[in-house]
């Protein structure tokens, strides 16, 4: 409710930047367990590129933001994952690749479906350095998997 205003220097994503690329990893913040109404919008805006099927075989991963630890990341992927699908996108989940998402004796965001990160509902938690850890590790894997069909 009291976000700050948009940051003039961060550029907003195109559609024709959408139908130029051939991956994306899309943050997507949460908001009660689903992505935030500015995801779905965007998505919604897409129908001209749905029609013209451009983004089919395109691959897709996705890392999160949550305020707490049952803030909804898995739920937030699983109701974003229609906006792929819908658009013939390949989904590249993480898996259970790196250690740190075992951790049970500390708050660490992030699961099988990609990175995330836990900012507390003030935003006064700043990511960890075992988040970072996830989200490098994501982000490498992604790109090797997204090389292996993009030569």
């Amino acid at each position: 409710m009291h976000a700050p205003p948009k940051d003039a220097s961060v550029p907003i994503f195109t559609l024709e930047e959408f139908e130029q690329g051939d991956a994306f990893m899309f943050g997507i913040p949460t908001r009660s367990g689903t992505p935030a109404s500015q995801v779905k919008t965007f998505f919604d805006s897409t129908g001209a590129l749905w029609f013209k099927k451009a983004l089919v075989g395109k691959m897709a991963a996705t890392f999160t933001g949550t305020g707490d630890q049952s803030g909804g990341q898995e739920s937030t992927t699983l109701a974003f994952l229609p906006n792929l699908i819908h658009q013939g996108m390949i989904y590249v989940p993480m898996g259970f690749t790196h250690d740190n998402l075992f951790i049970v004796d500390e708050v660490v965001g992030g699961s099988a479906y990609g990175a995330g990160s836990i900012a507390s509902i003030t935003g006064a938690r700043a990511v960890s350095e075992k988040e970072i850890e996830i989200a490098v590790h994501h982000g490498e894997l992604f790109a090797k998997t997204v090389s292996r069909y993009h030569k």
